[in-house]
């Protein structure tokens, strides 16, 4: 299977559960979930559930793609995230 050149929210019809611990839910990792969202990859299933007695952060979405690219966009779309950020700052 190849992947897709473009999706829409409109393709998103794969159920995906992540579960972070909440030591490991940075800000940029959940950035990365909302930018997914609004480029149509990802519908977040509102609202997020946050876990103080399991120490967990569980995100539940509908993926236009198989979990597996859909992680590997999100590790992406951080990396583009904390890459502006960089920029940001040098630019100070």
């Amino acid at each position: 299977m190849q992947k897709p050149e473009r999706v829409t929210r409109a393709d998103c019809d794969i159920p995906c559960v992540d579960t972070w611990r909440l030591a490991l839910a940075r800000e940029t990792a959940m950035r990365a979930y909302l930018d997914l969202e609004r480029r149509g990859q990802i519908a977040i299933q509102y609202p997020v559930r946050i876990s103080e007695r399991s120490g967990c952060v569980e995100i539940r979405y509908l993926a236009a793609l198989p979990h597996d690219w859909t992680l590997e966009a999100l590790a992406e779309a951080e990396e583009r995230i904390v890459a502006a950020w960089r920029q940001q700052r040098m630019a100070v």
